[in-house]
């Protein structure tokens, strides 16, 4: 893809084809399930103590929301989360670099 000049908000390119990746804001209504219930979740460890004066609840709520403490934060809703949006966009396939040329010897 070249994009041979940018105005505003438009692309002028002389390419017949052109993709991007963008990021948009989307209200809490509609985003994903597992989005929703991380949100759920992680509020509620925030606001456990405050409510209902048990750290122990909030230990708990957080572990739902992120994972044992072992697990750095990466761990329950939130893995589902990320695995849910890592499902909306696959990795591309490599189709043309170097290295892989020079191993098949220029045949694929």
């Amino acid at each position: 893809m070249c994009i041979r000049d940018r105005f505003e908000t438009r692309a002028f390119s002389n390419q017949e084809d052109l993709w991007c990746d963008y990021q948009r804001r989307v209200d809490a209504p509609f985003w994903p399930a597992a989005f929703r219930a991380l949100a759920r979740h992680a509020l509620a460890a925030d606001l456990a103590v405050t409510v209902t004066s048990s750290a122990s609840q909030a230990a708990e709520m957080r572990a739902v929301a992120f994972g044992p403490p072992g697990f750095g934060g990466q761990g329950g809703l939130m893995a589902t989360a990320r695995r849910v949006d890592a499902q909306q966009q696959p990795p591309q396939a490599i189709t043309d670099f170097p290295l892989i040329t020079a191993r098949f010897g220029g045949a694929r």
